[in-house]
């Protein structure tokens, strides 16, 4: 990129106070989704679909950004086992974020300049703290493999898309077995996780792509 020219960035996320801290150490301001319908009386239905189209149309027609951060941290949660959610929880924690972040995931890795980086980060307790956490899980997981998708997709316009998770909201408050390595665990949104995402935006990251950086502190080891 030459000097002169400024570096366009994009943040979308949800506005919560983890995510404006993120925003504040990156120096973004938040782009956030749509407020969706509350499904209790909605039955089986996407009420939400046209919505979702509508926002996913709103990303793709930004001036285009040379890199780009979707932030899926949700609103914290307590830990419940994926066969005590009922109808609506399961419709609020597991349906309508995968569409939110799939969404979302997919317009930022089109609209990423040639040769730019996206990074995705994701809620992801480690094998030790995931009980209760399928919902987690199961978008975390699923990202992970869109992620590598869109990599190979969009590798030949050399845009890179990573994936960094996190346990700064599903950490157990007495923690099994070893302590983390580091101390700073879970770490925090302006310092361990923007220099996780610094770190793939940049050049030296270069040849980095469809990979999974885990900024935990070491926890999933």
């Amino acid at each position: 990129m030459p000097t002169d020219q400024v570096e366009r960035r994009l943040l979308v996320a949800h506005n919560l106070e983890a995510t404006q801290q993120l925003g504040a150490s990156l120096g973004l301001s938040i782009h956030a989704p749509p407020s969706l319908a509350d499904p209790a009386a909605e039955g089986w239905d996407w009420p939400w679909r046209d919505t979702l189209a509508a926002w996913g149309d709103e990303l793709r027609s930004s001036p285009r950004p040379d890199s780009v951060v979707v932030c899926t941290w949700p609103e914290p949660t307590s830990a419940m086992a994926l066969t005590e959610l009922d109808h609506r929880s399961w419709i609020v924690q597991v349906e309508i974020p995968v569409a939110t972040w799939f969404t979302a995931v997919s317009a930022a890795v089109g609209l990423c300049a040639d040769g730019g980086s996206v990074v995705v980060v994701a809620e992801l307790p480690a094998a030790l703290d995931c009980r209760g956490r399928s919902d987690m899980t199961a978008l975390a997981d699923g990202l992970a493999a869109l992620t590598r998708s869109a990599a190979l997709i969009h590798g030949p316009r050399r845009c890179r898309v990573n994936l960094v998770t996190t346990e700064l909201f599903s950490a157990p408050d007495t923690l099994l077995g070893m302590q983390p390595p580091l101390p700073s665990f879970p770490g925090t949104p302006g310092n361990e996780i923007a220099g996780a995402v610094e770190m793939l935006w940049s050049q030296a990251a270069a040849g980095v792509t469809g990979t999974v950086v885990r900024a935990d502190c070491g926890r999933a080891w």
